[in-house]
């Protein structure tokens, strides 16, 4: 059985590792950070794993890029198998 938890934090944008996506085309990305830049925030964080591999949210993490912001928040995906660790015990 698999128990997933989510810790919702701030990070530095090069801590995230983007890997390869399926999405190459992210459209308009100025217009999209230019309507981030007009509310001043993310309204939905990325989704990253517990080493910020990217597993959500290419388009958002290319606007932040684009308007140079240096941290972005982020949504941590932790996946923990809990028959290993009862195996462990």
């Amino acid at each position: 059985m698999t128990k997933t938890r989510y810790i919702f934090e701030s990070v530095t944008v090069g801590k995230i590792k983007k890997g390869d996506r399926i999405r190459q085309d992210y459209g308009d990305i100025k217009s999209f950070a230019r309507s981030i830049e007009n509310l001043g925030f993310l309204i939905c964080p990325i989704s990253v794993t517990s080493d910020y591999s990217l597993l959500d949210g290419g388009r958002r993490l290319a606007a932040i890029e684009f308007l140079g912001w240096k941290e972005i928040p982020v949504i941590i995906i932790v996946f923990e198998n809990v028959e290993e660790k009862r195996n462990e015990e």
